[in-house]
């Protein structure tokens, strides 16, 4: 059963096994916990997309460590309702009842439940339909939080992908596809967890039939 909650996000940390651990309260002081699993860790399943950018969008907002980070802030959370076992959990519910995963939240007046698809509409000339990318700050040093922006004609359609020298992905990146707006960048923020010594970001972003793509690289300090 898919269940909306709304109250107070009052702590976040990652746990051992790469979820985000969130404690939130209603009104009345009650707690209850919610679950962001890293989308490395999900085989097959329809929530995937979900819980991509809902993870991306959390990380984003509050770049949350091993250690308790204290929020206090308002936020609507919509997940499955799953009921674990009461073993000492942080913000554990009388019941046990957790949304785990989540699937959308919205805070800060912006939601994290993913874009609606854009409307097809009458096709227009390309123009001059370019792609380039760049990452920033670069070099990066390791532990922060470095974005990979892309470079188009407003209207396409663009995804990414990082990989690092060591031949791994980032745990925390979702490249899922952005529309560049009018100001002709969308960009996709990350976690630097890698100690290699660099890596390559690639950009593909389609404009009425057109797919272009760019590649950039970057170094790890």
């Amino acid at each position: 059963m898919v269940r909306p909650a709304c109250g107070k996000l009052l702590r976040v940390k990652q746990e051992a096994d790469s979820d985000y651990h969130l404690v939130l309260s209603d009104t009345g002081g009650r707690t209850m916990i919610a679950e962001i699993p890293s989308p490395s860790c999900i085989g097959s399943s329809p929530f995937l997309p979900s819980i991509r950018y809902v993870r991306s969008k959390f990380t984003a907002a509050y770049h949350p460590t091993e250690s308790w980070r204290r929020l206090n802030v308002t936020m609507q959370v919509t997940g499955v309702g799953f009921f674990d076992f009461i073993h000492g959990q942080s913000g554990v519910a009388p019941n046990g009842i957790e949304l785990h995963p989540v699937l959308a939240v919205r805070f800060g007046g912006s939601s994290g439940s993913p874009p609606p698809a854009p409307t097809p509409g009458k096709p227009k000339p390309s123009g001059n339909f370019s792609v380039s990318a760049y990452v920033s700050p670069n070099p990066v040093s390791y532990g922060s939080y470095p974005t990979l922006y892309a470079k188009s004609t407003p209207g396409a359609l663009c995804s990414a992908q990082v990989l690092y020298s060591t031949g791994r992905a980032p745990v925390s990146f979702d490249g899922s596809a952005k529309t560049v707006g009018s100001s002709g960048v969308v960009g996709w923020t990350w976690h630097m967890e890698s100690k290699g010594t660099g890596g390559t970001a690639t950009v593909s972003c389609s404009l009425h039939g057109q797919t272009k793509s760019a590649t950039a690289s970057f170094t790890i300090s």
